[in-house]
């Protein structure tokens, strides 16, 4: 299998299971603690961001961008089931809290921030591996010098 469809396969894995944990977190988030799961949000996001930097930059762009498309696309659609069914589940064991319009825009963009951070983490660690590599390869030069200067 190669790099590429490798990368796809993760991406194709974390957008399916990133679209079923989606409207658990709107849900929790409106009646539970939104901070918590802001964070939890952030969280996945970095843990996407770094899993997706060992692959090379064409297959990891596709990747996250495949990613972010299945796992919006899929949990709106996957919300919409879930929705009603949270909604007569917690207004039966207790209140339910419905988010105001202003409060799922900023849900939202925190979610949208949380999917742009995924390609924020894996540009800075692809450019740490240049530097890296970069820092290494000077290095053995370094040492290629000062040997063939004590050969002369």
């Amino acid at each position: 299998m190669s790099d590429f469809q490798k990368a796809v396969k993760r991406a194709l894995i974390f957008g399916f299971s990133g679209a079923v944990i989606l409207p658990f977190i709107h849900e929790f988030y409106a009646n539970i603690s939104g901070g918590f799961f802001t964070a939890v949000i952030f969280v996945l996001a970095l843990i996407c961001g770094v899993m997706f930097s060992r692959f090379e930059v064409k297959s990891a762009l596709v990747s996250i961008t495949v990613f972010t498309t299945v796992c919006a696309a899929l949990g709106i659609c996957l919300y919409l089931l879930i929705h009603p069914i949270a909604v007569s589940f917690l207004s039966s064991v207790s209140r339910y809290f419905r988010l105001s319009y202003l409060e799922s825009a900023y849900y939202y963009a925190k979610l949208f921030l949380a999917f742009a951070l995924v390609y924020l983490v894996y540009g800075v660690l692809h450019l740490v591996m240049i530097l890296v590599v970069k820092s290494k390869a000077s290095r053995d030069n370094i040492k290629t010098y000062i040997d063939n200067a004590f050969d002369d």
